[in-house]
């Protein structure tokens, strides 16, 4: 399978494909930064909301995939993604983070178990992988995320996972 490539110079007018490659520009700084350019969502984090903090339109997801400690993963044959959200700070509490991006998934996983109707409040989630192949900043669209899935209970799909560094848990 040969993934479609996209140039920076062409993003602003790029569709979103599954699979397809997304090149870095070549400022050498986060403006080089091509998920920005094509959902508006900011240049830096995993987690990466467009709206407000209760009324989020959507989200991108971003991960390096290269991460021992965040092993995240997207299973092409079920299309389960497993994402280890965004706290990496020995001793921090698990939902404080700059971005809010572990407190944005409890409060998405709280609606879709509260009720089946409060599903529509879900922000679609856009998911976004690093493709260290084409180099610089490129990165590979991954797909369209939706919280939670058939098959698994709610008390398994939202879980915190702890390492440890130094003494400290994170």
């Amino acid at each position: 399978m040969n993934a479609k490539i996209v140039p920076f110079a062409e993003l602003e007018d790029a569709d979103l494909i599954v699979d397809a490659i997304y090149l870095g520009g070549t400022a050498n700084n986060a403006a080089d930064d091509p998920i920005n350019v094509l959902t508006r969502s900011g240049n830096m984090g995993g987690f990466r909301k467009v709206g407000r903090k209760q009324h989020t339109k959507y989200v991108v997801l971003y991960s390096s995939q290269s991460d021992p400690d965040w092993p995240d993963e997207l299973d092409p044959s079920t299309g389960l993604f497993t994402y280890y959200g965004d706290n990496k700070t020995p001793g921090s509490e698990l939902h404080e983070t700059t971005r809010g991006g572990n407190k944005l998934l409890a409060r998405v996983f709280d609606q879709i178990h509260a009720s089946p109707s409060r599903r529509s409040e879900v922000p679609p989630f856009f998911v976004f992988a690093k493709a260290p192949l084409y180099g610089g900043r490129a990165v590979q669209f991954r797909g369209l995320a939706v919280p939670g899935a058939n098959g698994v209970a709610p008390i398994d799909d939202l879980v915190a996972v702890w390492k440890s560094f130094a003494g400290q848990r994170f």
